[in-house]
This record gives structure tokens, C-alpha cells and sequence, in this order.
């Protein structure tokens, strides 16, 4: 579906089963992009919690605005602006993370029940060692998450009704709040630790049994080691150098240096970017945190280095070499990687607490993001996008770095 004149959105505006399906499958890599890229700009003001749960939904959300009230907001789009259809998508993408980020709105747990037993279920030790101790690590990991992610009364609920084991009476007496609230307080805290430990639990204990299966059959190859963050993760990272290059191969030097519409990275931005971030920013954040306890890890501001270190004027392949390079020498480190060590933790500036497996996820989120909007780039060059670069840009995320 090419969109270039406000005509064409004439059989989407008018309700068309088809058009609307091929209209929302072919811009949800671009709003998916978008909505990350927005979300992970503003997520400090999220309060530093992980704000990759909320980007699912706010996709929808964008649809939905874009469809509400007859189309309302797609009848506002023309080319005569200077913005393509896509831009312009995406930018109603941006301003309305924004708008939800500034209103408060977005509340890191819902009401719904859930069973008070789950948080316990959290911090029973399997039977091995090793799967004891990263039980233990797993345990922690959502408990300091769930602490961090609640108020101070919230957290004085965690300490009173799970730490200390005090039953609902007891704390309405020493609150002093009828049953109810102290019943909706436990099934939050019961809710949002479910929600962390399932995402955690793939990372950590079962990168812990399939290293115990490993050891009894003698193997330690490549697989196992990596199996923690699941072969599918393993496989998407490994495999972007590659396809980034061929997304953007047979680009002339000059179309490589062309500005973005609505101030975005031109096409050698986005490469020396990719680069500089996988050699200063993940490589270092994975040697501080297999070999500190708890760091403090600085953020990366890859919008300023992009303009101090003048990426528009560097050469195009040297930067996919130098990416390619440093990706490599990463997942060769991942792949030395005890099972214990997945919980290794640190604390990033704009970002807050998260451990090893949570930066690995992060690596391929931040892909994804440069892939959605090279996706857009490359359209507005007249270039046909790769495959492998659509299925990149819109991919789901693997079980590891599930919300």
C-alpha cells in the first residue's frame, strides 16, 4: 500500500475490511518503531521503570487515534507539508507516547486478581546447587524490582505482608484501612512481581537446567551457553550486522548523508551509531557488570554524539564493518557466560536497575528501532526494503525479552 496523496486513504477512512488489514500490517513496524524510540527518549520520566511492557499497547493506541472519530486525525495528513505518510504516522506516534508519559496515566500494575501464593512460588529454591543459587538470584531480582516500582506506602505493604509474613489483620490495624485495601495492595504487588519474575525466570533458571543437562551429557559448546537467552535471541542478534548491510547496499554515498524528514538519522547516522553504541556503550555495560558488583553505568546519548562526532561525513561501510566487528566480539563474551552471571545487576543513568540478560534484550529492542525506521528511511529514497529488514523492523519479541 503506497500512500502518497490523501486520496488513497479513501478506502481505509470508508471502512474497507481489506484496505484497513493491509493498512495496519504495513505501518505497524513503522508506529512500533516509533513508539520504543519514543518511550526509551522519555524513560526517565517514566520513572525508571521498564517501560518496553507498555510499547505493545501503545501501538494499538495509535491506531486508535489514528482511526477515531471517522479519521480524524489521518484527514489532517497532507504531502503539501513536507512530511511523507509514513513520517507523519510516526510522528502522531511520538507526541502521543508523550501526551500518556506527561498525563501519568500509565500505572505500573493493573487491578485484576491474581494468586498471593505466586510471590512465594518466586523464592522456592530448586534442588540442584547451582539452580538453587540462581533461584536465590531470581528471588531478589524481583523482589528489588517490585520495590523499586512501588510507592513508599506500597513498599512498606511488600515489607509488612511478604518480608515479615504478617497477616491481613495485623495490617489494617497497624495501617489502619479496612480489609479491602490491604486485599488491593497485595494483589498489586502480587501482580506486577508475577509479571517480572515470568519475564526473569526464562533468563535465569533455565539457563541453569539446560547447563545441568549440558554437564551430565559432557557437552559445552556454543548452544548451551547460549540457550539461557534462547537460540532465537542468540540468532536475531548475530545475524543484524549482516542484514543491515544488505539493506543498504547499492546506496550511493550522497543518498547515505541525506537528511531525514523530521530531524531523523540519515542512513550512515544510524550505521556510525550502531557502531559507536555496540563498542562504548553495550560492551563496556556487559564488562562492568560480569566483573563489578552493582555499577553505575552512564547512558549513552546517541542523538549528541551523532552531531559532535559529525557521523553525516563519515564513510558508510567502514561503520558496518566496525558494527559487524564489535557485535561479534560481544556475543563471543556472552557466549563465556556462567548461568549465574545472567543475574548480574547495575544501575543505568535514565534507565534505573537491570541485570545482564536485561541488557542483551535491550540490544536487540534498540535493532529493532533502527530497523523500523530505516525501514521508513529507505521508503522515502525510493528504495525497496529488504525481507529481512520488514521481518526485523516488525518482529515480535522472542520469549526472553517478552514484557
Amino acid at each position: 500500500m503506497n500512500i502518497v496523496h490523501p486520496s488513497d486513504l479513501q478506502p481505509i477512512l470508508t471502512g474497507d475490511p481489506r484496505a484497513r488489514r493491509a493498512f495496519v500490517q504495513e505501518l505497524t513496524p513503522i508506529v512500533h518503531g516509533h513508539v520504543r524510540r519514543a518511550l526509551f527518549r522519555r524513560r526517565a520520566r517514566a520513572h525508571r521503570r521498564d517501560v518496553r511492557q507498555d510499547v505493545e499497547d501503545m501501538v494499538q493506541e495509535v491506531f486508535a487515534v489514528l482511526f477515531a472519530e471517522d479519521g480524524k486525525c489521518l484527514r489532517t495528513w497532507s504531502p503539501a507539508r513536507g512530511s511523507s505518510f509514513a513520517s507523519f504516522v510516526g510522528l502522531v506516534a511520538e507526541r502521543h507516547v508523550g501526551a500518556i508519559l506527561r498525563s501519568g496515566r500509565r500505572s505500573p500494575w493493573t487491578d485484576d486478581a491474581a494468586d498471593p501464593a505466586e510471590l512465594e512460588a518466586w523464592l522456592e529454591p530448586g534442588p540442584a546447587p547451582e539452580a538453587h543459587h540462581a533461584q536465590g538470584q531470581l528471588a531478589r531480582a524481583v523482589l528489588e524490582r517490585v520495590a523499586r516500582e512501588l510507592s513508599p506506602r506500597g513498599q512498606t505493604f511488600l515489607r509488612v505482608l511478604f518480608l515479615e509474613e504478617k497477616p491481613v489483620n495485623d495490617a489494617t490495624s497497624q495501617f489502619g484501612v479496612s480489609a479491602d485495601v490491604v486485599y488491593a495492595w497485595r494483589t498489586r504487588i502480587v501482580k506486577r512481581a508475577r509479571r517480572i519474575g515470568q519475564r526473569l525466570e526464562t533468563n535465569f533458571v533455565h539457563a541453569v537446567r539446560f547447563r545441568e543437562v549440558a554437564n551430565k551429557k559432557g557437552g559445552n559448546g556454543k548452544e548451551n551457553a547460549m540457550i539461557g537467552l534462547s537460540r532465537e535471541l542468540a540468532a536475531q542478534l548475530e545475524a543484524w550486522p549482516a542484514q543491515l548491510r544488505a539493506s543498504v547496499e547499492g546506496i550511493s554515498a550522497e543518498e547515505a548523508r541525506l537528511a531525514a524528514p523530521n530531524h531523523g538519522l540519515s542512513v550512515v547516522e544510524h550505521a556510525w551509531h550502531l557502531a559507536d553504541l555496540e563498542e562504548e556503550a553495550f560492551a563496556v555495560r556487559m564488562a562492568r557488570m560480569l566483573e563489578e558488583d552493582f555499577p553505575h553505568l552512564p547512558d549513552f546519548d546517541g542523538d549528541h554524539e551523532a552531531k559532535v562526532r559529525r557521523y553525516r561525513e563519515r564513510d558508510l561501510d567502514t561503520a558496518l564493518t566496525r558494527f559487524a566487528a564489535a557485535r561479534s566480539a560481544n556475543l563471543r563474551r556472552l557466549e563465556r557466560v556462567r548461568p549465574d552471571e545472567w543475574a548480574r545487576a547495575a544501575v543505568q543513568d535514565g534507565v534505573g536497575s537491570l541485570t545482564l540478560a536485561d541488557l542483551v534484550c535491550r540490544m536487540l529492542d534498540h535493532d529493532r528501532s533502527h530497523a523500523a525506521e530505516l525501514l521508513e528511511r529507505l521508503a522515502s529514497l525510493g528504495r525497496t526494503p529488504t525481507p529481512a529488514l520488514i521481518e526485523m523492523a516488525g518482529a515480535a519479541p522472542p520469549t526472553p525479552c517478552a514484557a
